[in-house]
């Protein structure tokens, strides 16, 4: 509950909740509005994307640091690659399976970044740390799989 003294920092914190949560409805929701297949909503919303992360550069708290011209803005493409790939194929999944499941199988994608980073990257874990983590990747792959295969 937001207190008289925290009015401005709690009004700021909804802000800041809701406009992600406008856009990961309108990235889900609005593709299977029209009659598009994942590949024709794909353009549209990768302009979008690329739109708005200008927008979000030349906002006037942003300019000082100038983020268009910061060496690890250009280091960072190759992660925006990835996630288009990865997004185009929640459009695909989300056009043919809807969007619970689309969006379930999607995010299946925190398994295999996990298993990278402490596999791959050799992310520091104390045996009690793996063991919870390994048990949190097997009750999220049985929760998309418990999603996938329930009846619509």
């Amino acid at each position: 509950m937001c207190t008289l003294t925290k009015k401005s920092r709690c009004e700021e914190g909804c802000l800041n909740l809701c406009i992600p949560n406008f856009r990961l409805r309108g990235y889900s929701v609005f593709p299977t509005l029209g009659d598009l297949n994942g590949k024709e909503a794909f353009l549209p919303q990768t302009i979008g994307m690329v739109g708005a992360a200008l927008l979000f550069s030349l906002l006037p708290s942003n300019l000082k640091l100038k983020p268009l011209f910061d060496k690890n803005t250009y280091s960072n493409v190759l992660s925006g690659i990835l996630f288009g790939i990865a997004a185009f194929g929640y459009l695909l999944s989300a056009k043919a399976n809807g969007i619970a499941t689309g969006f379930t199988i999607s995010q299946m994608n925190v398994v295999l970044a996990t298993l990278l980073g402490v596999y791959v990257l050799k992310e520091e874990k104390s045996k009690r740390e793996l063991i919870f983590t390994l048990v949190g990747l097997v009750l999220v792959v049985a929760g998309g799989i418990i999603t996938t295969i329930m009846p619509q």
